[in-house]
């Protein structure tokens, strides 16, 4: 078993309770770790055994970018069920998106939600 990941991909949401955070937003951080076999392109270094990082941030940036969101959770899920469509090899999977510096009572560096697949999903609405 391997993991391709892509750590830290920065981009703007426009998510939040208050209508303030949706309509200005703010800035947000999504990572993605994928659990998958790994073995033959060791030494194929052949991509169609792995998978393209490239192609996790264009759905990262694809959902993010494309509306508003009331909720992180939201987000996540959204990620997540493009990326069941797209790499069905993963055995699992988390996604984990943030704000930073959320509009909350006290300064705080980031919130963050992590959905890990299969464990937490639902697939439905």
């Amino acid at each position: 078993m391997g993991k391709v990941a892509l750590y830290g991909i920065e981009t703007y949401l426009l998510c939040g309770v208050t209508e303030i955070e949706r309509k200005v937003g703010i800035k947000g951080e999504v990572s993605v770790e994928l659990d998958l076999n790994l073995q033959n392109c060791q030494t194929d270094e052949d991509l169609e055994y792995s998978i393209d990082y490239g192609l996790i941030a264009d759905i990262v940036k694809q959902i993010t970018y494309q509306k508003e969101y009331r909720l992180l959770e939201t987000i996540a899920r959204l990620i997540g069920n493009e990326l069941i469509q797209k790499f069905p090899q993963a055995e699992k999977f988390s996604v984990s998106v943030s704000k930073r510096r959320p509009l909350v009572s006290v300064l705080a560096d980031r919130s963050t939600v992590e959905l890990e697949y299969p464990k937490d999903w639902k697939t439905s609405r």
